[in-house]
């Protein structure tokens, strides 16, 4: 279950700024686990376990469909390479970094990035996505690319495109192709790199 929790809210409707990794607390380190093909980002300690008050509140779970079923049993499709965040929670304004991290490390592995949960998005999770859309788009942020759907309504002649879009589909209803739900999202590892030259990130 998402937990993008009311900070979240405050966060893009104030325009805060994003944590960096300058922000981290010194005792407060980001974890990286990753077991068979399901990567987990977390706040840790310095020995790479979860920490309060992080843990309870702030975690993502990503999880590469390779055309495959999930273990919910859900077929999610190609979706182009991309990875899929399976589960996410965030508060106190510490969202933003485990995001960028996520995608950025998704399209470290695989070059294809990071989409959305394709089933379930609170409404709190999709203005997340729409900032990322509408105002991180470009050349030296956050690149998006068009997902089609599973019918491959929009690209017939490549069904690698092709993801479940039960999400865009109730955030956008017929016009689900503009949805930020219907993407797939790369960036640089900026993020990624500044939290290893740190010695922030705990990778196992």
């Amino acid at each position: 279950m998402k937990l993008l929790l009311e900070n979240w809210r405050k966060y893009l409707a104030e325009g805060e700024g994003m944590k960096t990794p300058e922000d981290l607390p010194d005792d407060v380190y980001i974890g990286m686990k990753r077991e068979a093909d399901a990567v987990k980002f977390y706040y840790s300690n310095s020995d790479g376990e979860e920490i309060d008050p992080y843990a309870e509140l702030q975690g993502m779970i990503i999880i590469n469909p390779a055309g495959g079923e999930l273990a919910r049993g859900q077929t999610e499709g190609p979706c182009d390479g991309a990875w899929v965040i399976l589960e996410a929670g965030a508060s106190k304004g510490w969202g933003p970094l485990l995001y960028d991290v996520a995608i950025e490390w998704a399209t470290e592995n695989g070059g294809q990035g990071l989409t959305p949960d394709r089933t379930s998005v609170s409404k709190w999770a999709l203005a997340v996505w729409d900032f990322y859309l509408k105002n991180r788009s470009g050349v030296n942020d956050v690149n998006n690319s068009q997902l089609d759907n599973l019918d491959n309504e929009l690209t017939t002649h490549t069904k690698q495109d092709n993801c479940n879009q039960t999400a865009a589909v109730k955030a956008g209803g017929d016009e689900w192709q503009n949805s930020s739900l219907s993407k797939r999202y790369t960036k640089a590892p900026d993020t990624l790199r500044m939290l290893r030259d740190a010695g922030r990130l705990i990778e196992k």
